[in-house]
């Protein structure tokens, strides 16, 4: 084990460029094995100021990563779909399993479904048959808006609820 986590904890990260035993113990790994030198022992003062030290070298590279990482993220992300509660949504078949022998021939979305309640920030409650035996709570991502009519003096027809529910296994 010994010889697995050496080589881990002596190798610098791309976040920081520290090793981790460096970031958190402010001196670089030195087993016995390796060498024959003895700790330095440091007083609690120097100790501090040489974390502080640390702490302030991994600042700024770690920001950097983390700008980094938001502006990949930014590019993909989504703007959140504008729901609200008795809306009509679709719900993605994504994870949903049904009997067709292939998901090929199944629909991708089902629906329409009514929002019952926003749960949280990203999460709603639908109104589903129980015949469907699943949790009604589902993530935004899986939903999306009925499209409905830009029409004047047209129905909005929905679909049979007998379609929406299919042959779910």
């Amino acid at each position: 084990m010994l010889l697995a986590e050496h080589p881990y904890n002596n190798s610098a990260t791309n976040a920081h460029n520290m090793t981790p035993f460096f970031a958190n113990y402010s001196f670089h790994i030195q087993p016995k094995w390796m060498t024959a030198r003895e700790a330095h022992k440091t007083e609690a003062t120097m100790y501090a100021h040489l974390m502080q030290d640390i702490d302030q070298q991994a600042k700024q590279p770690l920001e950097n990563t983390r700008e980094s990482m938001k502006k990949y993220y930014d590019r993909k992300a989504t703007e959140q779909p504008n729901i609200a509660v008795g809306n009509l949504v679709m719900l993605n078949a994504k994870n949903i399993y049904t009997k067709p022998p292939s998901k090929k021939l199944s629909p991708k979305v089902y629906g329409p479904f009514k929002v019952l309640e926003k749960k949280a920030i990203r999460a709603y409650k639908l109104e589903i048959s129980p015949r469907w035996e699943i949790h009604p709570l589902f993530r935004v991502s899986l939903l999306e808006l009925y499209p409905s009519s830009n029409r004047a003096n047209r129905e909005q027809l929905l679909r049979n609820s007998k379609d929406s529910e299919g042959n779910l296994q």
